[in-house]
């Protein structure tokens, strides 16, 4: 895991490895709406960054150049969010993605947060 602060703003940033599905197949859906998939990925060298930097405010905002997902919507902020209640922690963050892997590709930004960021 690497990890690289920058001082002048105490964005704390770390690398996001990315996928691409060489095929995806749904085969069913289960009762609870999520669906059983087959398929085949290949994980890539270049990846996506993402950042975050702690505050004050309690809430979670998000930056990304994808634009028209909602905050509600994305799977990063809905990390960080349950990962704040949880914690019962009174702290929030920003969030940042800096977008390096091909369009298309899968990013695993959400799946790191809880990992990788702990402010309680």
């Amino acid at each position: 895991m690497q990890i690289a602060s920058l001082p002048d703003n105490d964005i704390v940033w770390v690398d996001s490895p990315a996928k691409i599905n060489l095929f995806l197949h749904i085969n069913s859906r289960y009762p609870n709406g999520y669906h059983h998939l087959q398929s085949l990925f290949q994980l890539l060298d270049q990846g996506d960054k993402i950042g975050v930097k702690i505050n004050n405010t309690g809430k979670i905002s998000i930056k990304t150049p994808i634009a028209g997902v909602p905050e509600s919507d994305n799977l990063m902020f809905k990390a960080a969010r349950l990962l704040q209640q949880h914690t019962e922690c009174d702290l929030g963050a920003d969030l940042y993605v800096k977008k390096d892997s091909p369009w298309g590709a899968e990013s695993a930004e959400a799946p790191q947060m809880p990992r990788r960021f702990y402010w309680f």
